[in-house]
Order: C-alpha cells, then structure tokens, then sequence
C-alpha cells in the first residue's frame, strides 16, 4: 500500500524585532531573495558598502593612533619617567630632518599597532561587521519587499524562518 502524503505549503514566518509579523507563502519569499540577486543595482549598492565598510575600519585605525600615544606615555611615565626627559632631550638636540624621520617611524609602528589592535578587536567582539557599519544589502532589498508586503511599516532586525508543514 503506498502512503498518500498531502503536502501543505511551505510557509516562511517574519519576525521584527523577535515577534512574528506574519508569514508568507515560502516560494513567494525565494523568488524575492531571487528578484534581490537579479537585481544589479543591489550589487552596486553593495560593493559601496563593502568600501564604506572599508573606510570606516581605516578611520577607526587612524583614530585610535594618538590614544596608543597617550598609553604608551603614560606606561612608560608610571614605570620610568626619565624616558620621557630623555625622549624630549632627544628631540631638543636632533635635527629638523632628525626629528622628521624619527616622526615618520613612530607613525609608522604606532598605525602598525592601531591595525594590529583593530584586527585584534574584531573576533574578541563577536565578529559583527554591522559595528562598522556593514549592511547586506540583498537582505535589505528583500526585507523592504517583506514589509511591503505584509502592510508592516516597523524597522528592526528582521528575521525570516522556514517552516516546512506536512501531514499524512
């Protein structure tokens, strides 16, 4: 005897912000994920998105150069504070081009340190991309075509499930 299995629809459940919005016939939320990828102007919007992303990882490496500083000086101020009169000395006594190059090099390893610390940062964070800004924007699109079109003008996390639902 063969078993008759009658097939409900797939159904794809909307929460925002943790509570259910409504749900959607699953297809119909595929071909929108389908339209998003189709859609060229996403693949432009996110390729601005990855150098905006970018950009803002460089300005928080930037940022945080003159606080590596102040660390720096005042580790080394509570520990030997003579290295500080002899840094100033030191200055005091170079040359312009001395003291241009000596600028240079501490620069140089200090945004070293910065890019080292930032990228040290980012997995003790939780690798979360969205602290920088990022955005997908295929999810995006299809979130805006979920909230169309389910009538819901909310904003938030948007989060969608599969819930498969058969019966024999």
């Amino acid at each position: 005897m063969e078993k008759a299995e009658i097939r409900i629809s797939d159904v794809a459940r909307v929460y925002v912000n943790s509570i259910e919005v409504g749900s959607i016939p699953l297809q119909d939320y595929l071909d929108m994920r389908r339209n998003a990828f189709r859609n060229y102007k996403n693949y432009i919007a996110q390729a601005f998105n990855y150098l905006h992303t970018a950009f803002i990882v460089m300005n928080r490496i930037i940022m945080s150069v003159p606080a590596i500083w102040f660390a720096i000086a005042l580790i080394f101020t509570l520990f030997d504070s003579s290295i500080i009169t002899d840094f100033f000395t030191l200055v005091q006594s170079n040359s312009p081009q001395q003291n241009t190059d000596l600028f240079i090099y501490i620069l140089n390893r200090s945004l070293i340190l910065s890019s080292l610390l930032t990228l040290l940062m980012f997995p003790l964070t939780g690798c979360d991309l969205t602290r920088y800004g990022f955005q997908d924007k295929f999810q995006l699109s299809v979130a805006k075509q979920l909230m169309k079109e389910l009538g819901e003008p909310a904003l938030g996390t948007i989060e969608i499930t599969y819930t498969k639902k058969s019966a024999l």
